[in-house]
C-alpha cells in the first residue's frame, strides 16, 4: 500500500479525528502532517502572496493550503517513495477508496490522480485504464479542488 498522508491544521482537533475514523472505516492508515496555517501569517506575508497571484489574489487560508500540499510532496521526495495519497482533512472516503491505496500505480505514468468528485460535469476521455474498483481517464476541463488526490514522485518534483 501506498503512503497516505492527511493534511490537517493543529487547531483542528475534531477534523483529526474525523479524519482517523473516516481511515479506520476504510481499514487504511495515515500519517497526519501539519498543515501551514495561513491564518497565523503576518500582514507582510498575506501582502506578498497577494503579490504574487495578481489576477486572482489568494485568501491567506489558501495559501498556507497550497503550502501544505508542497509539504506534503517533499515528504514523498525525501521518503524516496514513488507515490503517495494526499488529503486533506474533512474528506469522505467513499468505497472503492481502499482499493486505490492498494493499487499499484506504477503501471501508469500520471503526475497527479484526482480522487475526489464535487459532483460537477467534466469531460473525460473515452479511453480509460481499469484501476481498482473504477479506470483512470484523461480529464479534459476544470475541476477544482485537491481534497483527494494520488501524485507520483515526477508529480511531486515539478
Amino acid at each position: 500500500m501506498i503512503p497516505i498522508y492527511v493534511i490537517n491544521l493543529a487547531r483542528s482537533p475534531a477534523r483529526r479525528a474525523w479524519m482517523e475514523r473516516e481511515l479506520d472505516r476504510a481499514g487504511v492508515s495515515g500519517v497526519f502532517l501539519r498543515a501551514v496555517d495561513g491564518g497565523r501569517f503576518s500582514a507582510d506575508c498575506v501582502a506578498a502572496v497577494r503579490r504574487r497571484a495578481p489576477a486572482k489574489p489568494l485568501s491567506a487560508g489558501e495559501a498556507g493550503l497550497i503550502l501544505s500540499h508542497r509539504k506534503v510532496w517533499r515528504r514523498l521526495l525525501a521518503s524516496g517513495g514513488t507515490h503517495a495519497i494526499v488529503l486533506e482533512d474533512d474528506v469522505h472516503l467513499g468505497r472503492g477508496f481502499s482499493a486505490a491505496a492498494r493499487q499499484d500505480w506504477s503501471h501508469w505514468r500520471f503526475d497527479f490522480v484526482k480522487l475526489e468528485t464535487m459532483f460537477d460535469r467534466v469531460w473525460l476521455s473515452r479511453r480509460g485504464e481499469p484501476a481498482g474498483l473504477g479506470a483512470l481517464q484523461r480529464m479534459g476541463s476544470e475541476h477544482h479542488g485537491s481534497a483527494a488526490y494520488v501524485v507520483s514522485r515526477e508529480g511531486a518534483r515539478k
